[in-house]
């Protein structure tokens, strides 16, 4: 039986991995090495489909010069920015993304961050490799309070719901479903 052919510009779980082998035809770089655009057309000269990250920009010049052999590019995201959609009608390519992708590690990494960012923790770090801290010194990197940062009203998608949760255990509430407001 024929496998499709397909390119993939990524490395996957073990579990995705598997699959993709006994499914398909694969074609990509050893070790994940990343295509070049010109690679990249090389690679999918023949191919059925595509699955690609976000690091790789499918612009308007690659759809003009990709195979017509190619049929459908799916992205490991859950946007679609760095594909140009337009010039993929155009050519009668099916484009599909993972809306709900990694909601939970989006979720923790976004929360990661605004808890770095308002305690100055890469400040922080900075001072403990110098040598220089100083326990006595305990406003030094202080920072600023997240739940009153926030006071206003912020637009979250429904994919948000898990960091939603993990702020409302830091003192914010949700006023309805798609917003969410800290109160000190």
């Amino acid at each position: 039986m024929h496998k499709p052919s397909l390119v993939v510009t990524a490395c996957f779980v073990d579990a995705v991995e598997a699959r993709l082998k006994q499914d398909f035809e694969l074609r990509r770089k050893k070790n994940g090495a990343h295509f070049t655009p010109e690679e990249l057309l090389s690679a999918a000269d023949g191919a059925d489909a595509m699955l690609i990250t976000p690091a790789d920009r499918l612009d308007a010049a690659f759809f003009t010069r990709v195979a017509s052999s190619v049929k459908v590019i799916a992205t490991h995201s859950a946007g679609y920015d760095h594909i140009d959609l337009t010039a993929a009608a155009a050519r009668k390519i099916a484009i599909a993304i993972i809306p709900a992708l990694s909601t939970d590690a989006v979720a923790d990494l976004t929360l990661l961050l605004l808890l770095g960012a308002s305690r100055r923790a890469y400040e922080g770090l900075q001072v403990v490799r110098s040598g220089s801290w100083n326990p006595l010194g305990l406003t030094l990197l202080l920072g600023w309070q997240l739940t009153e940062r926030f006071s206003e009203s912020m637009e979250w998608d429904a994919s948000d719901r898990r960091l939603q949760n993990a702020l409302a255990g830091l003192g914010c509430r949700s006023t309805t479903t798609s917003r969410i407001v800290c109160l000190p």
